[in-house]
């Protein structure tokens, strides 16, 4: 009896951190969309050093790319989490 109470309340805890990372996956997913819906705006600016930066692929461009990889990396680790936990014996 004490077996099945230890699985049961394993199983539970479980599922509460698959909601969280379903959760932190869906969030990471929009602001993923958003910041390369807006990458364009990096191209807007007066200031020429500035500009000429963004089309060569440095300055602000850059570090919006820079962004973008980091929240797929964050995205990648998240998938490996929820898999993880998804093929755990039990779940």
């Amino acid at each position: 009896m004490e077996c099945l109470t230890e699985l049961t309340q394993q199983a539970i805890a479980q599922s509460s951190e698959i909601e969280a990372i379903n959760g932190q996956l869906e969030l990471t997913a929009q602001r993923q969309d958003y910041a390369v819906a807006r990458q364009w705006t990096n191209y807007l600016t007066l200031d020429p050093i500035r500009l000429i930066q963004n089309v060569l692929g440095g300055g602000d461009v850059q570090r919006e790319r820079i962004a973008i990889a980091t929240l797929e990396l964050e995205a990648a680790n998240l998938i490996r989490s929820h898999t993880r936990y998804t093929a755990l014996p039990g779940s």
